[in-house]
């Protein structure tokens, strides 16, 4: 069992769960195409390969963990994200 492989691997998912999490309802379904399906093929191609199958179920419980705690603690009082609340930081009109 290597930790560091699981560790990469459960930050690489927790990322890329919080991403699906925190993207415009309406376009979820084209972030859902183009980022975790890739990854998932991915990951599964190089764990077949490694034949790192501990590490991967140790990363994603590590992952399934920290959204967990992070939609507990964060993630409930945040509002889903809408394209009107999107701005564009330019010298004319800076935050």
């Amino acid at each position: 069992m290597n930790w560091q492989t699981g560790f990469i691997l459960g930050g690489l998912l927790f990322i890329v769960a919080l991403t699906v999490l925190r993207s415009e309802p309406r376009t979820r379904r084209w972030i859902i195409l183009i980022l975790p399906l890739p990854t998932a093929v991915l990951l599964y191609r190089w764990v077949r390969y490694e034949r790192a199958w501990l590490e991967l179920g140790v990363g994603a419980g590590m992952a399934a963990i920290a959204v967990f705690s992070w939609w507990r603690l964060i993630g409930r009082r945040l509002p889903p994200p809408t394209g009107s609340q999107t701005r564009v930081w330019t010298k004319d009109d800076p935050f």
